[in-house]
């Protein structure tokens, strides 16, 4: 059953007020969930209808291929920028499939991964708490991940890598894809390679992944594919399915 929310631009609550359509015509990145009303638009007035299945879906299709994604960057050794912004838009996704399956009302033209959480949090998605960062690994965020930075402590990468790669994630990812700010500036002074398979980040996406639409379907296709990269790459990737809380068993089912 299809369940439509209308959006009225008049509407002065942040969190419902849409993005603008342009006056020229009637356009949207997601325009498979999302339709201009013209009668509202010729009385000057944007108003769009938000189909939430639809949405749920296109996002939860592109969050797994943004998955898969990652796993084979970090095959082929690409560990740096490329993989930081594919880590970064998966978990975007994700969280937007997770909430739009349950036409939560939000802006969904944002990007960032803290507003993202914050209304997951409100949902009660405590699954995302045993996960989060410590005090220590944000200290160490803090004092290292700056434009300039005197001492980078590997140690004090080493210990907190995952945790580290999720903050860097959540604070840049609007500039993840150049390594800059829309300034030219770089947004750090060192950006390591990621591991190879952050277990700590598998996690918020199988968080995310529990209220996928469809999720039986969806599971059986990317079980398929971890379980074919575990099995041929054991060192790399095995424990992928439970760090993503995936039961293999389901593939046949």
């Amino acid at each position: 059953m299809f369940h439509q929310r209308v959006y009225d631009g008049s509407d002065s609550s942040s969190a419902r007020t849409p993005n603008r359509f342009p006056s020229s015509r009637c356009a949207s990145a997601i325009q498979i969930a999302i339709q201009c009303n013209p009668d509202a638009r010729a009385r000057g007035r944007f108003q769009r209808a938000v189909n939430f299945p639809a949405l749920a879906n296109y996002y939860a299709l592109l969050a797994d291929e943004f998955l898969q994604a990652y796993f084979v960057l970090g095959l082929h050794n690409v560990r740096l920028h490329a993989r930081y912004f594919v880590m970064a838009h998966c978990l975007e996704l994700a969280f937007k499939a997770s909430l739009a399956n349950r036409s939560v009302p939000i802006s969904y033209g944002t990007h960032s991964l803290k507003e993202l959480d914050e209304h997951l949090v409100r949902q009660g998605d405590s699954c995302l708490e045993p996960l989060r960062p410590d005090a220590d690994a944000r200290e160490a965020f803090t004092r290292m991940f700056r434009r300039t930075t005197r001492n980078f402590i590997m140690q004090d990468w080493i210990e907190h890598q995952e945790a580290l790669e999720l903050l860097l994630c959540y604070e840049h990812v609007a500039d993840l894809k150049y390594g800059m700010d829309k300034d030219g500036r770089n947004i750090l002074a060192v950006t390591p390679s990621t591991v190879i398979m952050n277990r700590r980040f598998l996690g918020y996406i199988g968080c995310a992944r529990r209220n996928f639409p469809s999720r039986q379907e969806f599971d059986r296709e990317l079980i398929k594919f971890v379980a074919g990269i575990e099995h041929k790459f054991p060192a790399l990737f095995s424990g992928a399915l439970a760090a993503l809380q995936l039961n293999a068993a389901r593939v046949n089912h």
